[in-house]
């Protein structure tokens, strides 16, 4: 009996010992296959081809379009070759070079249009296709992105693949293909601070009782006030003055047209802007039925240049000049 357990116990110790070293292999491939898994890039070379890069198509929802590269610029095709804003390009280029593979799926080229990655973008709404290429309109890149998956951990996990190959990837890192041309420019085509501005004029080209001027007198001043009051009469809303200066704080581009292509608008308004660091807005407001466009041009005036008093009142939200 003695030597059955102790037989028992150096089998059971075997036992044990040979499990730990079986588990400690596993743990040690499975971190050497995690860590490859990691490194598997979409395009490993994608950095050393950005300069031979002329051209990007995005397809989106049966619909094509062009991002140019002209003069070392990147521009939008369909709006007179405006160009497109530099981080958002450089933010895209980065993110396809970085862009993890981080699980293999399917390799049947018939689950393509259920995941979102068939080659035609009107079978799948939600799939875009692009397309780089060089001067010579030779592909350097195409890949197909699909639809989100379903099943995992990682909410914007999307299903993806190089539209030469059949292989199916999954990955999580953000890709910002955007739906329409136009958002690859930069939308805020205004971006001035309320707290750099004097005053504001607006004049209407067809009725003059409309006319009003807001200002206020110093850096420090929070209220803009409405001139020429009436006596006995007083603003309803104190804050709309504010208020109405903080427009110029994000005026978004919807459209882009040439100054030729609006030759039958009709002057609606003027608007005139001035600050207190001599920068001069003239916006024009025209119209043509219920389209509505504006123009604008700036100048720098050092004249009316007003620098802050060094002894004066501290200013809370003024960055350093």
């Amino acid at each position: 009996a003695i030597r059955i357990m102790r037989k028992t116990s150096l089998l059971l110790i075997s036992g044990t010992f040979l499990f730990l070293l079986i588990l400690t292999i596993l743990i040690f491939n499975q971190n050497l296959y995690k860590s490859e898994k990691e490194s598997l890039l979409l395009y490993p070379n994608f950095a050393k081809s950005l300069e031979k890069m002329s051209k990007v198509s995005i397809y989106y929802k049966g619909k094509k379009y062009d991002l140019i590269k002209n003069n070392n610029i990147w521009t939008l095709s369909n709006y007179k070759f405006y160009p497109a804003d530099v981080k958002k390009i450089n933010n895209f280029f980065i993110q396809i070079s970085q862009l993890d593979l981080v699980d293999m799926k399917t390799n049947n080229p018939k689950n393509h249009q259920s995941l979102g990655l068939s080659n035609n973008t009107k079978e799948n709404n939600d799939n875009k296709i692009v397309e780089i290429l060089d001067s010579q309109n030779n592909k350097l890149y195409e890949f197909i992105v699909g639809i989100k998956a379903k099943h995992s951990i990682d909410k914007g996990a999307r299903y993806i693949r190089k539209a030469n190959e059949n292989q199916v990837w999954l990955f999580t890192q953000p890709l910002e293909i955007y739906d329409d041309e136009i958002s690859w420019s930069n939308r805020s085509l205004l971006k001035l601070g309320r707290w750099r501005v004097q005053s504001l004029k607006s004049i209407d080209a067809e009725y003059k009782k409309n006319n009003y001027l807001i200002s206020r007198k110093n850096y420090d001043s929070q209220m803009f006030e409405l001139e020429d009051i009436p006596k006995k009469y007083s603003l309803t809303d104190i804050y709309i003055t504010n208020s109405i200066v903080s427009t110029m704080e994000g005026i978004e581009v919807m459209d882009i047209l040439k100054k030729d292509e609006i030759s039958n608008f009709k002057l609606k308004k003027v608007i005139e802007v001035k600050t207190f660091d001599g920068l001069e807005l003239l916006i024009n407001v025209l119209s043509l039925a219920k389209d509505k466009v504006i123009t604008l041009d700036i100048n720098s005036n050092l004249s009316i240049r007003k620098e802050l008093d060094k002894d004066g009142p501290k200013v809370i939200g003024i960055p350093n000049m």
